[in-house]
């Protein structure tokens, strides 16, 4: 079970590779009491785009988060702006080249304290 207890709570390991689609279900179906820290993409060749997490126990009940992956280098500045303006903070963010274009994940996270 890739959401066992025991694989995150000591040792935080990262998810295997997934296609888009695949990522997708597999955040879906994360139980409400974990999230993706890091999300990390991959290009493989002839396979397209393959994603990863790392996934770990949210902090407090109330924690909020929200994710992007495959965004474009517009999409992300847009994003950007969009969470910053609704108190979310970057809390992990990966740029890499695939394909001859930018990718973009990132994982936010709400500024409770209003700092």
């Amino acid at each position: 079970n890739i959401f066992s207890p025991s694989l995150y709570a000591e040792e935080p390991k990262f998810s295997p590779w997934m296609q888009r689609h695949e990522f997708e279900v597999f955040h879906k179906a994360m139980p409400k009491n974990l999230y993706p820290v890091i999300i990390e993409a991959k290009s493989l060749l002839g396979d397209g785009v393959s994603f990863r997490a790392l996934v770990i126990e949210k902090p407090s009940k109330g924690f909020k988060y929200t994710i992007q992956f495959g965004m474009s280098d517009r999409q992300f500045k847009a994003m950007y702006s969009i969470l910053v303006n609704k108190g979310y903070v970057l809390l992990h963010h990966q740029e890499i080249t695939l394909m001859g274009g930018l990718s973009h994940q990132a994982t936010w996270i709400m500024n409770e304290s209003g700092l």
